[in-house]
């Protein structure tokens, strides 16, 4: 994977830094999701964002099955899956991923569904620190 060469550990701590400093008045669950917020809408003005975009992939539930092939290409080490459950529902399920994905991963997938103006609710389980599913309910 491309960021292969940053620890993980070291990726958390710089995380929780950040999610701690932009938003000291929250708590750090709270801050680490408002932190991932953002991270999609800075992907759709990068420059591939906008090239997706430009493709045709405009569509919430084609960006969420990207998300496996965005995982496996920065952090090969986690495992994603995405089962559709029905028409309105995905499950998306993280394994072995050590950033906060019950706060910062949630805040991301939070801020794709919100620029793709769909309900940004989302049932978390979380099996451990590392694992999780998040169960979307579309539109």
């Amino acid at each position: 994977g491309l960021l292969n060469f940053y620890p993980t550990t070291e990726l958390a701590q710089v995380l929780h830094s950040c999610a701690r400093i932009a938003h000291a008045d929250c708590t750090t669950g709270e801050a680490l999701r408002r932190l991932g917020l953002s991270v999609f809408e800075e992907i759709l003005h990068s420059t591939a964002g906008r090239f997706l975009y430009s493709m045709g992939i405009n569509d919430i539930r084609t960006v969420i099955s990207l998300t496996k092939k965005a995982y496996e290409f920065f952090a090969p080490q986690v495992r994603v899956s995405l089962e559709h459950l029905s028409d309105t529902e995905l499950l998306l399920q993280y394994r072995n991923l050590w950033t906060y994905p019950q706060f910062y991963h949630v805040g991301i997938v939070q801020g794709a569904l919100t620029a793709y103006h769909e309900s940004d609710r989302i049932l978390i389980r979380v099996h451990s620190d590392c694992d999780v599913d998040l169960l979307l309910t579309l539109k």
